[in-house]
């Protein structure tokens, strides 16, 4: 929930002075500073962890792990309504998944079928798709975006597959900062189809599946979240509407 997200900034806040990484630590920071240690014992997954009898997600949020949590954390936080705040579940990979068991295993639970990944099962479940675009530490000088992960891509891909096939209609809310056309053409080499991923083994399990799919539709539906105005819903029935932020 909304309210156990902000009980970890509070922590990060009060320890991450001791983490070397600045004034502005990344997901990747608290993953490792806090999530795993916390986790380590149980071996389950921190909001598992928080809730062990697991809570059904409203929102699946997709986001990028080299930006400032702090800036990920307010760009959630003015989307959550008060009565959403301390019940309403939020799917967010480095807390959802596991971050302690060893990569084979891990490996195994994500990639061995994609369909079947807590990314897409979470989707399957979840009300809407919320995007998180924050600034991210430059990449070889080039200006990089949650796009240029692989698993953003297919989370994308997979929520208007949901559509397409009239199992679901998934909105697509866009939170955080705003890009110009400039700065997406930058970024265009790095993302969809050319992102990356950290692992071989899920670039290869991910391609294999939207390789085969309509290219120029993902491109286009990648383009339509970046463009858009924070605030602003890019597919669903609420497409091209503009809501308020708290």
């Amino acid at each position: 929930t909304m309210e156990q997200l902000d009980k970890l900034a509070e922590q990060v806040n009060v320890e991450k002075g001791n983490w070397g990484a600045g004034d502005k630590p990344t997901a990747r920071d608290v993953v490792e500073n806090l999530i795993k240690p916390q986790t380590q014992q149980s071996g389950l997954s921190w909001a598992l962890q928080q809730n062990p009898a697991g809570i059904r997600p409203k929102w699946f949020v997709t986001h990028a792990w080299d930006e400032a949590f702090e800036d990920f954390i307010h760009a959630l936080k003015s989307f959550i309504l008060p009565e959403d705040y301390a019940s309403a579940g939020i799917w967010v990979c480095f807390v959802a998944n596991p971050q302690t068991w060893p990569e084979d295993q891990l490996q195994k639970l994500l990639v061995s079928n994609p369909f079947q990944s807590p990314f897409a099962l979470a989707l399957n479940e979840s009300s809407a798709l919320v995007v998180i675009r924050t600034h991210l530490k430059p990449e070889n000088n080039k200006n990089r975006c949650l796009y240029s992960r692989l698993w953003c891509v297919f989370e994308a891909w997979y929520a208007q597959d949901l559509a397409k096939k009239n199992k679901k209609e998934l909105p697509i809310f866009v939170l955080g900062r705003n890009y110009s056309r400039h700065e997406i053409t930058e970024m265009e080499p790095g993302m969809g189809l050319n992102a990356s991923c950290t692992d071989e083994n899920d670039k290869e399990s991910i391609l294999q599946i939207i390789n085969n799919c309509d290219t120029e539709a993902l491109d286009l539906l990648v383009t339509d979240i970046l463009l858009a105005e924070s605030g602003r819903c890019v597919a669903g029935r609420w497409r091209g509407m503009h809501f308020s932020l708290v």
